[in-house]
C-alpha cells in the first residue's frame, strides 16, 4: 500500500492592501523562520486589519523586523545574508508585535463604546465613567479637545479614524478643518498657555486704545473668570458698551478693522446679532445669548524668559456688544460662573416667580402674552 500523502494546508490569503493604514510611519516585516507560514499569514492579516503596514518582502523601507524564537544576533546574521543592511531598523521580538496589536484593539474597543452611546458627550469629564476607556484613550481625546474650535464630537470622530496626535490630524487628507480649527492648530502651542491676570489687563488697555480711536465714549469691561477674581484663564472675555442705543451693531466691525490696522489681529470670527425682544423668552434656556459677538486671536507681546523665536504669542479674546438696555444681563451672563447662574435662574423661578435668561428678567404671568 502506498503511503498516504500528507494533505497540504490551504494558504490563507493576505489581507487586502487597500485597507486604511493608520500607522504610516511603521512598516513591519515578519520573519517566517521558526514562525511558520500559516502563523505569519495570520499575524499579517491581523496587523493589516488594525491599520499596520506589513511588507511581504524585505526591503530598505522596512522599519520594524519582527521574529519569533530567534535571538537578535542570529537574526542579524540571517538578515545580512538576505542582503538587508538597514541597521536603523528596529529588530524586535514577537512580544512587541502582540503588545502593539493589543493597544490597537484597545483603541477600537473604546471607539465602539463611544459609537454606542445614545447621545453625544458634552464634556471630556463624561468619559471617566465609560467602560474600556483607559487613561491613554482619554488623554488623546483631551488633546484634541484642547484645540480651539474642536469639541467632543469632533474629537470622537478623529479618534474613530485612528488619529492619535495633532500631527496625524494635519497629515490626514480626509480631515476637513474649518477656519476656527485651522487657527486653533496653527496657534495651538500659544493658546494652551494660560492667560494671566496681568495679561488680561494688558489686553483690556489694548482694546480700550483701539476703541478710543473710534469713539472716546466706548467702554471695555472685563468679564469672565477674571471678573470673578481668577488669576489665570484660557481666554479673556470683554463687554463692549456703546454710548448710544443702536451703535452696538457697528462697533465690533469697526474694532476689528482697527485691530487689523495695528497688525495684532491673527484670527476673527464675528456673529451678527439675532436679538429680537419679540421672540423672547425662548421656550428652552439657551446657553449662548443672541447679542453681537466676535471670537478673536490677538497678538500679545511677551518679554523676558517667555520670549522664544518671536516677541509675541497668540491669545484668545471674546468680545460681545449687547444693546445698551441689556448691558446688565450681558455682564451677568458673561461673568458666570455656570453654577452660580444656574442657581440664580432657579431662585428667580422658584422663589420670585420670574424667568431669568441671558437677555432679561421676565414676570411669568407676562411670558407668552
Amino acid at each position: 500500500m502506498l503511503p498516504r500523502r500528507k494533505r497540504k494546508c490551504p494558504e490563507v490569503s493576505l489581507a487586502r492592501r487597500d485597507e486604511k493604514v493608520q500607522f504610516r510611519d511603521v512598516r513591519v516585516y515578519l520573519v517566517e523562520r521558526r514562525m511558520g507560514r500559516s502563523r505569519r499569514t495570520f499575524l499579517s492579516n491581523l496587523a493589516w486589519s488594525k491599520g499596520f503596514c506589513v511588507d511581504d518582502t524585505l526591503s530598505a523601507a522596512v522599519t520594524h523586523v519582527v521574529s519569533e524564537g530567534v535571538s537578535a544576533q542570529d537574526l542579524w546574521i540571517w538578515l545580512e545574508e538576505q542582503g538587508f543592511k538597514n541597521h536603523s531598523s528596529n529588530v524586535l521580538d514577537i512580544s512587541w508585535f502582540i503588545q502593539s496589536m493589543s493597544s490597537s484593539l484597545a483603541f477600537l474597543r473604546v471607539a465602539s463604546v463611544l459609537k454606542s452611546l445614545p447621545a453625544a458627550l458634552k464634556s471630556v469629564e463624561e468619559t471617566h465613567c465609560l467602560p474600556g476607556l483607559g487613561e491613554h484613550s482619554r488623554t488623546v481625546i483631551q488633546l484634541f479637545c484642547s484645540v480651539f474650535g474642536v469639541g467632543v464630537r469632533t474629537a470622537e470622530n478623529w479618534f474613530y479614524q485612528g488619529l492619535r496626535s495633532l500631527e496625524q490630524v494635519l497629515a490626514e487628507p480626509g480631515v476637513r478643518l474649518n477656519r476656527r480649527q485651522t487657527a486653533g492648530l496653527l496657534f495651538h502651542e500659544d493658546l494652551r498657555v494660560p492667560v494671566s491676570r496681568r495679561e488680561a489687563t494688558d489686553l483690556q488697555m489694548l482694546l480700550e486704545d483701539a476703541a478710543f480711536s473710534i469713539n472716546p465714549s466706548i467702554t471695555i469691561t472685563l468679564a469672565g473668570g477674571f471678573r470673578r477674581g481668577k488669576e489665570f484663564g484660557h481666554d479673556v472675555d470683554f463687554i463692549v458698551k456703546t454710548p448710544e442705543p443702536g451703535q452696538e451693531k457697528m462697533i465690533l466691525p469697526a474694532l476689528i478693522e482697527r485691530l487689523k490696522l495695528q497688525g495684532i489681529l491673527l484670527y476673527s470670527e464675528c456673529q451678527e446679532s439675532t436679538f429680537d425682544p419679540q421672540q423672547l423668552p425662548a421656550p428652552r434656556f439657551q446657553a449662548m445669548d443672541q447679542f453681537s459677538k466676535c471670537f478673536l486671536i490677538l497678538k500679545l507681546g511677551v518679554q523676558g524668559p517667555e520670549m522664544s523665536v518671536r516677541d509675541w504669542r497668540g491669545v484668545r479674546v471674546d468680545l460681545v456688544a449687547p444693546p445698551l438696555d441689556r448691558m446688565a444681563f450681558a455682564l451677568l451672563g458673561w461673568t458666570g460662573s455656570t453654577m452660580f447662574e444656574r442657581d440664580l435662574r432657579r431662585f428667580a423661578r422658584l422663589e420670585r416667580g420670574k424667568l431669568l435668561d441671558n437677555h432679561a428678567l421676565y414676570v411669568k404671568a407676562t411670558v407668552g402674552n
